[in-house]
């Protein structure tokens, strides 16, 4: 089987696996702007004031953005396709330009289907792991999603290291729903991988796919915890401002707020260092 998410499990037909993971949209170096570079010296600050809570808060709320050009399919509207085709034209609408594949028995459906896509390069690891880890360096470099492909069984164990909990299966027909939810799953809240399980007679089947489909996710919940009140928060910058040697610690899930830490740090007149 194929899929797009977090950890394999183990079913009764083999798994092809393709991980999807996403990072910042920013560069990683951008997070570390408002800290000096220089380890053994202090950022120069001016004297710290009381904040506002409307000063630090962002006003923008931004939302995982989409491939938006024309897409052109290599086949005709009502021409029927196998579902490794279906596939790859899936990654194709959702702006999927490398893809880090090691070819195996439970995929070479989808292998064949990438010889024949001109758009996705398809860079080969030498084996699953270092394709996992590839994906996800790609995707902090360029900010763009990171697909990986493996086959089954000691191919999908490989992955493990680089992926958590998520699965989803399906049939050809629902391909390109399955995928657009993946990749709306691995871009919003916060980024993560996503695992599409593809069964190899799956993949090879005809049919005549609906790009159209609504995605059905009744489930889904963001994992960004939910916005705290105002009145808390002023409790938090009214600390912070009365502090007298505040230390800032910042974390990895601050990763897609850059700016907003760039703000804050200005505004508190924090003096910050690289650890």
């Amino acid at each position: 089987m194929a899929a797009l998410a977090a950890n394999p499990a183990i079913s009764s037909n083999p798994p092809s696996i393709i991980i999807s993971h996403t990072k910042s949209k920013n560069p990683l170096p951008r997070f570390i702007l408002p800290i000096t570079f220089n380890p053994h010296r202090f950022t120069t600050t001016a004297l710290r004031r009381p904040l506002q809570i409307s000063n630090v808060l962002s006003n923008s709320n931004s939302k995982p953005t989409t491939p938006t050009e024309t897409f052109l399919s290599r086949f005709a509207p009502e021409q029927p396709r196998k579902g490794s085709d279906v596939l790859v034209e899936a990654l194709e609408r959702e702006g999927v330009k490398h893809v880090f594949a090691y070819p195996g028995g439970a995929t070479m459906e989808i292998h064949q289907s990438l010889t024949r896509c001109p758009t996705i390069r398809n860079v080969l690891p030498r084996n699953e792991q270092g394709g996992i880890f590839a994906a996800e360096g790609y995707a902090r470099a360029s900010g763009l999603p990171g697909v990986c492909i493996a086959t089954s069984g000691p191919g999908a164990t490989n992955l493990v290291s680089g992926l958590s909990d998520a699965m989803l299966d399906s049939i050809p027909i629902d391909i390109p729903r399955i995928v657009k939810e993946a990749f709306f799953l691995a871009r919003s809240g916060r980024p993560g991988p996503v695992l599409i399980d593809v069964p190899k007679d799956l993949q090879q089947q005809l049919v005549v796919p609906n790009w159209d489909q609504l995605m059905r996710l009744p489930g889904y919940m963001a994992r960004l915890p939910k916005e705290p009140e105002a009145a808390y928060l002023e409790q938090v910058v009214r600390h912070v401002s009365e502090s007298k040697k505040p230390v800032l610690y910042v974390g990895g899930g601050c990763l897609n707020s850059s700016e907003e830490l760039r703000r804050f740090v200005e505004l508190t007149a924090f003096r910050s260092r690289v650890l």
